[in-house]
């Protein structure tokens, strides 16, 4: 979580620019205690960030999330009419 801090204080908590970044962390220690951590709750509702543990069982656990929410694809380019292409030409 202190990285995911870092990288929030490095944008000034612009959430107009955090909510297209979007990092997941899988933190696993040395006694075998591990942990995910995520910016966001997921890429899009219903598809959160998960890691895959393998302890006998294989699963996949949710991150913990520091904000609530999902985060965002960059924005597409600008949608441009046929007839603004042509006066490009």
């Amino acid at each position: 979580m202190e990285t995911l801090k870092r990288i929030v204080r490095n944008y000034n908590s612009d959430m107009n620019k955090l909510r297209f970044v979007d990092m997941t962390y899988y933190i696993l220690r040395k006694d075998g205690a591990y942990a995910g951590v995520s910016l966001w709750e997921g890429y899009e509702e219903g598809k959160p960030h998960k890691i895959a543990v393998h302890d006998g069982t294989r699963r996949a656990e949710k991150t913990v999330a520091m904000f609530k929410g999902f985060s965002r694809d960059f924005p597409p380019e600008p949608k441009v009419s046929e007839e603004g292409k042509k006066e490009f030409k």
